[in-house]
């Protein structure tokens, strides 16, 4: 079984919670930000050590909030891979839409070199609306027509990356982008330069590497599953859930013509392991707070349902309890944990698992100890439980 770990990175600080400050009122010296980019060492280093298979960061632009402080991915994990020695790195996601696709197509070729091939690619297509814009790229929700110009650019991206990829040399012309641009020589000198009327991505990446998605609509599991991309799910309310998880296992077989394999999808979820199930709630209640103050205000809090079994609407942040009761979140002792995650594992034959235990509000050594309580008490148990599961499509 693949197990990772994901973090968000971010600012190490201590008055997180309900009580807190106002989330998008915070501000930071780059001296903190630094502080929050040497913690990812450690953190790295140990879950190499640990035995985890990832390690997951996120891409994220002026957050001077201090939360998802890392805007280039790439570069972090090729520095983070140099101090570890077997652990891969990927992103839930890169922003696809807001970079030039050949220059990215470049930076992780370049990564996958210096690293000896321990680079994931997750693309996405931006969750921040106040970040997209800066950029040049849309950002609309729900299929309105600044969601539906990025996702045109998006699959026009994708298309672009992977056949500078694929190509010893190649040429490309649409609208948005022509490679190379027409009328000009491979050399300066007019008598003895040749058209230069395709070109080389230069590097190319020597091995393989895998491409992992967010898939949060039905449009988005039909590219992903058309694609070959990794579909990447967030574990919540089992009755919104199940039937995204089995749609994409549907649309799997439908166009890849085989059925579902556990490495076609993966899932994110939450934990908190304490001595017992009250210490862990109180200690890490308000790193769970602070995170759904900071996302409540951009968008509604997807993967639970209300009282009338209806998605959350937007202001309503959800409770620990809710969190823990709705089935995404896993906080209590490492037996309570482990049972709870062996129960979603064997009901849905999960195999790729990433775990979030980083959280802002938690002190580095509290993390620590974290990444090595999972690995020692909790992942033993999901392996024998993976080999032994029954997917539910």
């Amino acid at each position: 079984m693949h197990i990772g770990l994901y973090s968000w990175a971010g600012c190490l600080i201590d008055d997180a919670g309900m009580d807190g400050p106002d989330p998008y009122g915070r501000r930071y010296a780059p001296e903190k930000y630094a502080e929050g980019y040497l913690a990812l060492f450690d953190f790295a280093k140990l879950a190499d050590e640990a035995g985890y298979d990832s390690f997951w960061l996120t891409e994220h632009h002026f957050q001077r909030e201090g939360y998802q402080i890392i805007p280039n991915v790439v570069l972090v994990s090729t520095a983070l891979a140099q101090h570890t020695k077997q652990i891969k790195f990927g992103a839930f996601f890169h922003q696809t839409p807001i970079w030039h696709p050949i220059r990215l197509a470049e930076d992780l070729a370049i990564a996958d070199i210096m690293t000896g091939g321990r680079i994931l690619f997750g693309t996405g297509r931006g969750s921040v609306q106040r970040e997209m814009p800066i950029f040049g790229a849309t950002f609309g929700r729900g299929g309105d027509a600044d969601d539906v110009a990025n996702r045109d650019l998006f699959e026009e991206q994708m298309t672009l990356l992977k056949l500078a990829w694929s190509s010893d040399e190649f040429s490309y012309q649409s609208r948005r982008y022509t490679v190379p641009a027409p009328g000009f020589l491979n050399t300066g000198n007019p008598a003895t330069g040749r058209p230069w009327d395709k070109v080389t991505l230069v590097p190319r990446p020597v091995h393989q590497i895998p491409i992992y998605q967010a898939v949060t609509s039905e449009p988005t599991y039909h590219y992903a599953a058309k694609e070959g991309h990794v579909g990447i799910f967030t574990l919540g309310n089992r009755s919104l859930f199940a039937p995204r998880w089995a749609r994409f296992a549907e649309l799997v077989e439908q166009y890849q013509g085989r059925k579902v394999r556990g490495t076609d999808r993966m899932v994110v979820v939450q934990a908190h392991i304490g001595d017992t199930r009250e210490q862990a709630f109180a200690r890490f209640r308000p790193a769970h707070d602070e995170r759904n103050r900071f996302l409540g205000a951009q968008r509604p809090i997807g993967g639970y349902l209300d009282e009338e079994g209806k998605p959350f609407g937007f202001g309503r942040l959800p409770t620990l309890e809710e969190s823990v009761g709705q089935h995404g979140w896993f906080v209590g002792t490492a037996e309570q944990v482990r049972d709870g995650l062996v129960e979603a594992i064997t009901t849905y034959g999960i195999e790729q698992l990433a775990v979030e235990i980083a959280f802002a509000g938690m002190s580095k050594t509290l993390i620590e100890e974290q990444i090595a309580s999972f690995a020692a008490d909790v992942r033993p148990a999901l392996e024998r439980a993976s080999q032994g599961s029954v997917s539910v499509r």
